[in-house]
């Protein structure tokens, strides 16, 4: 009888894996993560400045002009996301 279980073959994961490896695996998922998320809060930001260009937001309604709010710095759009970027004035 075996003292330890067998790895199951084909599978993703192995009982007897080495620690070093399994930090490495598990750094690796979350700096994909995070790289994940950030590409997705950017383009997010990205939309919602877009679709909210043509009003001044409320709480600056009375101490700015719509002119001066279209004229604020827009963030720009990752060149790998074409369809984000807004059409040039």
């Amino acid at each position: 009888m075996p003292l330890h279980k067998p790895c199951r073959l084909g599978g993703f994961y192995n009982l007897h894996m080495n620690p070093s490896l399994t930090l490495t695996l598990t750094l690796v998922i979350a700096l994909l993560a995070h790289v994940a998320l950030k590409f997705w809060l950017n383009a997010r930001q990205v939309r919602h400045v877009a679709r909210h260009r043509d009003a001044v937001p409320q709480a600056y309604a009375d101490t700015m002009a719509l002119a001066d709010h279209q004229h604020t710095p827009s963030p720009q759009p990752p060149p790998w996301a074409p369809g984000l970027h807004e059409p040039q004035h």
